[in-house]
Formats: structure tokens, C-alpha cells, sequence
């Protein structure tokens, strides 16, 4: 049981300690010169950065995507029900099924972007009612936080006069207990200097012990009134850490959900324009021969009409 309880101790002992890195092994890592430390401050700018990027790539897709929607739909018009006899009924159903599922996927698409938008809107007003009630009780605490040192400061000055003049009464007092004395020892031939140096040195005494209770007094009072602002700042900068740590958290929660957004319907519409860019090269092509056709047809016409009027 020792040995197993020594074993434990040991075990704890490693967990605790830190990988050793030995310095000249770090030396020779070649990814030191571009390892970067960051701040919570920057890694939030750079997770900002990172985003407004993705989102300059989200709305060119987007701007393709709604692109290709148009010229599906412009091929679709074209390709009527009375000319399956060229295109054929399966390329002009596959283009209307088509079409459908794109519509289908937009409307879903858009549906996502207004939960998405409520959502970040929603986290946003809360992080903004939390940052506001906590700058709200911070206001309120740092005035009556300072009332409170005022009153201190105030009363920490009474009682050091009430003390000046209790300690300047009993320094008068003794003063004239020492010229009493000494007058009477002038009457009877008493009187002599070292009585007086006595007095002198006592009353000296007096006076620099006043001073150094006073300055005692003040000092520790200024030492009481700092530890508390002290301990009120650290106080207000946790306040101020809540804060910034909710908008940090606010922060993932929408980078989290504009990523979950991204992802509901980007494998099928990805698919969806695999299968529509394949359709409208081979739609465009039947399109522009048909085109051409009936451009061959019409000129011809003309030039038949023509020919019957100049035979006319």
C-alpha cells in the first residue's frame, strides 16, 4: 500500500511538471521565425480578417450563383414544349427540374440568411444589454465608491484635529505644570538648569511624539484609503474582463454560427450547379444551333417571298 501511495506521489509529480524543451533544439525549429504570439485583441482583429475575406468569397459565389439561375432560366425560355421535336422532351424537363431545385435551393438559402441575421442580432443586443447593465452598476459603484473615500478623507481630518488639539491641549497643560514647577523652584533657590534642560527635552519630546502620531494617523489612513481604491480597481478592471470576455464569447457564437449557415445547403448547391453548368452547355449549344436554324429559315423565306413577287 506504501509503495503504491509513493508510486501515486510520483505519478502526480510528473503530471505537474512541463515538457522540457532543450534550448538547442528550439534553436534549430525553422518554424520559430514565423511563429507568431497573439493577444485576445489581435486574434480577434485576425478572426475579423479571416471572416470579411470569407465573405468577399461568399458573395462572388453568390454573384455566380445567381448568375447561373438567370441563364438557366433564359435557356429554359427558350426551349418550349413545341420544339421537343429538336431539343427533346428529356434536355427540356431536366432544365425546368432544374430550375425548380435552384429555386428551391435560394428560398432555403434565404431562409437561412434571415435566421442566421436574427440570430446574430439576437447575440449582439445581448452582449450589448450585459456590456451596458455592467458599465451601468460600474458608473453607479464608482460614485458612491467615491462619496464613500470622500466621507473617509473627511472624517480621517476630524479625527486627526480632534487628536491635534487633544495632544496640544495636554502639551499646554504640561508646559504650564513645568513653568509652575520652576517658579517655584525659583522662590526657594531651587532652580537649576538641568530642571530646566528636563523640561526643555520633555516638552521637545512632546512636541515630536505629536507630530510623528499625527504623520502615523494620516499615513495609515492614506494606506487604508489606497488599498481599498486598489481593491476597488481590480474591482472594475474583472467588471471590465466580464465585458470583454462576453464580446469575445459573442464573437465565436457568431463565427460559429455564420459557419454552421454556410454549410447547411453548400454541399447541394454545389451539386445543383455541377449538374445546371453541364445542362446549360449542352442546352446553350442546342439553343444556338436552333437559333441559327430558324435565322437560315426565316432569310430563306424571304428570299422565296422575294422570288414570287419578282415572278408576279
Amino acid at each position: 500500500m506504501e509503495r503504491y501511495a509513493r508510486k501515486l506521489k510520483r505519478s502526480r509529480r510528473r503530471a505537474g511538471k512541463k515538457d522540457h524543451v532543450d534550448s538547442d533544439e528550439e534553436g534549430k525549429d525553422p518554424s520559430r521565425h514565423w511563429r507568431l504570439e497573439l493577444n485576445e485583441a489581435a486574434r480577434a482583429l485576425a478572426l475579423r480578417w479571416v471572416w470579411e475575406a470569407r465573405d468577399l468569397r461568399d458573395a462572388a459565389a453568390r454573384k455566380i450563383a445567381a448568375e447561373l439561375r438567370e441563364k438557366l432560366q433564359a435557356l429554359n425560355d427558350e426551349m418550349v414544349e413545341a420544339d421537343d421535336w429538336f431539343f427533346g422532351r428529356e434536355l427540356r424537363e431536366a432544365g425546368l427540374v432544374l430550375r425548380d431545385e435552384g429555386a428551391q435551393l435560394a428560398e432555403e438559402q434565404a431562409r437561412v440568411d434571415e435566421d442566421l441575421a436574427q440570430k446574430i442580432r439576437a447575440t449582439e443586443r445581448d452582449v450589448e444589454a450585459f456590456v451596458e447593465s455592467k458599465q451601468s452598476t460600474n458608473a453607479m459603484e464608482e460614485r458612491t465608491f467615491a462619496e464613500l473615500i470622500t466621507k473617509e478623507r473627511e472624517d480621517t481630518k476630524a479625527r486627526v484635529a480632534a487628536r491635534e488639539l487633544e495632544l496640544l491641549e495636554a502639551y499646554k497643560q504640561k508646559e504650564t505644570e513645568f513653568a509652575a514647577s520652576q517658579r517655584q523652584a525659583r522662590e526657594t533657590g531651587e532652580l537649576v538648569p538641568a530642571l530646566v534642560a528636563e523640561h526643555r527635552t520633555y516638552l521637545a519630546k512632546m512636541a515630536e511624539d505629536r507630530r510623528t502620531e499625527l504623520e502615523t494617523m494620516e499615513e495609515a489612513a492614506r494606506t487604508k484609503t489606497q488599498q481599498k481604491e486598489d481593491a476597488f480597481a481590480r474591482k472594475l478592471t474583472l467588471a471590465d474582463a466580464a465585458a470583454a470576455s462576453r464580446r469575445a464569447l459573442a464573437q465565436h457564437r457568431v463565427l460559429a454560427l455564420r459557419k454552421e449557415a454556410r454549410g447547411v445547403v453548400r454541399a447541394r448547391e454545389s451539386a445543383w450547379q455541377s449538374k445546371a453548368r453541364s445542362w446549360i452547355d449542352r442546352a446553350s449549344r442546342k439553343v444556338q444551333v436552333k437559333q441559327q436554324e430558324d435565322a437560315e429559315a426565316q432569310l430563306n423565306e424571304k428570299r422565296r417571298r422575294k422570288r414570287e413577287l419578282l415572278a408576279t
